[in-house]
């Protein structure tokens, strides 16, 4: 089975390859199909839609660039790797931004925490890849910003990744107050 584009029915060529019948009941259902900004308020990003519909394997979807899947917290992450880190994060109430932008460059980061940069780099060894790497820790080095790089290596298991994130800004434990001190 292969799940249609989001704009799936505007195209001369999606309906391709089908009878009549079969476009004619893909014309049927398409006529009722809620408008995309309906779809969106409904469910969120696509994702959310295709786990929603029931249509993917495990809840994921595969791409050209990695696993797209659902974090625990709901957030989308492109990798398994970054739905790791976003799962750690949560599970141990450290907030978090998804999808942070660098101070230059239209970069991405994975994670912002605080004023800290989260970045799984899953493709080093990918030439392109490991120059975008150098260029965005040139970025953070120029601009004060703390990175941290996490690899493939750092995920494996759980004591190794929280030792990584060791630094990371912690939530107050609950409970705990300045009235208490009082």
């Amino acid at each position: 089975m292969r799940i249609p584009h989001q704009s799936f029915g505007t195209a001369m060529t999606d309906l391709h390859g089908m009878s009549t019948d079969q476009r004619a009941a893909v014309l049927r259902v398409l006529d009722h199909r809620p408008s995309p900004a309906r779809i969106k308020q409904l469910f969120g990003p696509r994702l959310n839609v295709l786990v929603a519909a029931g249509i993917l394997e495990d809840d994921v979807r595969r791409t050209q660039r990695g696993i797209q899947c659902l974090a625990l917290d709901g957030h989308i992450c492109l990798s398994l790797g970054e739905k790791t880190i976003d799962d750690f994060l949560h599970a141990n109430g450290i907030p978090h931004e998804k999808e942070p932008g660098y101070p230059e460059g239209g970069y991405r980061g994975d994670f912002l925490v605080g004023e800290v940069l989260i970045e799984c780099f899953g493709l080093a060894g990918n030439p392109e890849y490991d120059a975008r790497t150098r260029e965005k820790k040139r970025i953070c080095e120029l601009h004060g910003v703390t990175l941290i790089s996490l690899f493939p290596s750092d995920l494996v298991n759980g004591a190794k990744l929280a030792s990584k994130l060791k630094a990371l800004p912690r939530p107050a434990p609950t409970g705990s107050s300045a009235l208490a001190a009082t």
